[in-house]
């Protein structure tokens, strides 16, 4: 089901991927190289490493499951950013 998910990324046309959670390594093996940011499996590394990356107007979607992991806590902390 992940992979699946890399045809309409890439037709909407994603500069840079970003993943977290196990699952998500399978989409990373359908995404071009040089389209792939870093993996985490810590919401907080992730959100530190896109605190750093991000510039004002850029356009964040955040899809994950909430499910075994603490990607539930992502967008708060994107808001305290």
């Amino acid at each position: 089901m992940h992979r699946s998910l890399a045809a309409p990324l890439l037709a909407s046309g994603i500069q840079h991927l970003v993943t977290h959670g196990e699952e998500m390594r399978w989409l990373r093996e359908e995404v071009p190289a040089e389209l792939l940011g870093p993996h985490f499996e810590d919401a907080e590394q992730l959100t530190g490493y896109l605190g750093d990356f991000l510039r004002d107007g850029d356009l964040v979607l955040v899809k994950g499951d909430r499910d075994r992991s603490d990607f539930g806590d992502i967008p708060e902390l994107l808001q305290k950013l």
